[in-house]
């Protein structure tokens, strides 16, 4: 039988919450043993930290006190007080009978987007004429599918208002969708809201809204909201976060994190071999990021010594990189 519930809570690892991202934290789990657990996400960020903390009437104020009937310490957790040896072991039958369960709520709230992947019928026809340009019919087929509570087509909706494409564009209509589709999780959506707080696009300014939207699309992995946060932390010298985060848009391949990579290592005089740097300007070059095209073109006009053939072997590398 199990003798008490251990109570967990979430512990969220930024301050400063905006309402919608209070409106998506994950809500109270309680699970019958003592451990502290942390919840990653893809990219290997810890987004939260649960931490067990024992049900009113059992604790004490930390380690140094204790149940009046203490006998053995279970060392699990701090908040868990000493046991007799009897209890213990029932406590630790209860800890494994609802260990499975616990660990399946665990993998709900780490792996999200693997429930995202089922597709709504009529959606690839929608992205298809989306990305092809063919706004009417786009409209068409995404309206019913955003009204319906999709939270991608809900996000594409909100581009065509941002956009002005196939409706008269109305920023208050895209951030109503971008709103909509956010609170369901949806990273480029949590994104887009961040960059409007950021720049006051049909909104007032906020940067304090804005840091908050980019933590949470960034910790869902989309990478234009890593790198605006690592922009964020460059600015503000906080050189630990900078670096993690503009890695982490690095390894997704976002231009403007290519480009800012390749540019420190040109700069680093200790550095001698610049291939992987210019493999970075040329993925970056081939996305668009006019600062590479123009860096690029700046090397190629008058390489340095060594250039001509660390470019040669950075071209040799392009077709493999992910």
């Amino acid at each position: 039988a199990l003798i008490f519930q251990v109570h967990v809570r979430l512990e969220v690892l930024d301050e400063g919450l905006c309402d919608m991202c209070r409106h998506m934290r994950l809500p109270e789990i309680r699970t019958p043993f003592g451990l502290s657990m942390v919840i990653k996400d893809a990219a290997g960020t810890v987004v939260a930290r649960l931490l067990c903390a024992p049900p009113a009437g059992l604790s004490g104020s930390g380690q140094g006190r204790a149940h009046p009937r203490s006998g053995l310490r279970f060392m699990g957790c701090p908040g868990m007080e000493k046991l007799s040896f009897a209890r213990w072991i029932d406590t630790l039958a209860g800890m494994f009978r609802y260990l499975f369960p616990a660990l399946l709520v665990m993998g709900f709230f780490a792996f999200p987007p693997a429930l995202a992947r089922a597709e709504t019928p009529g959606m690839g026809a929608g992205i298809a004429a989306y990305e092809a340009g063919a706004f009417d019919k786009a409209k068409t087929i995404l309206l019913p599918l955003a009204e319906a509570g999709n939270p991608h087509a809900q996000y594409l909706v909100g581009d065509m208002y941002y956009e002005g494409q196939s409706v008269v564009q109305n920023y208050g209509a895209a951030i109503d969708w971008y709103t909509k589709a956010g609170k369901q999780g949806h990273a480029q959506a949590l994104g887009a809201l961040g960059y409007m707080a950021n720049n006051g696009v049909g909104t007032s300014q906020d940067d304090k809204k804005a840091l908050c939207l980019f933590i949470d699309a960034a910790r869902r992995g989309y990478a234009n909201a890593q790198w605006n946060l690592a922009r964020h932390y460059w600015k503000r010298r906080h050189w630990e976060r900078y670096e993690y985060w503009l890695v982490r848009a690095e390894r997704q391949g976002n231009p403007y994190a290519l480009g800012r990579q390749a540019e420190v290592w040109l700069l680093n005089p200790l550095e001698f071999d610049k291939t992987k740097a210019y493999l970075y300007l040329m993925v970056a070059a081939r996305k668009g990021h006019e600062n590479s095209i123009q860096r690029l073109k700046e090397i190629r006009e008058a390489p340095s010594l060594f250039a001509v053939e660390q470019l040669q072997r950075a071209e040799q590398l392009l077709p493999t990189w992910r």
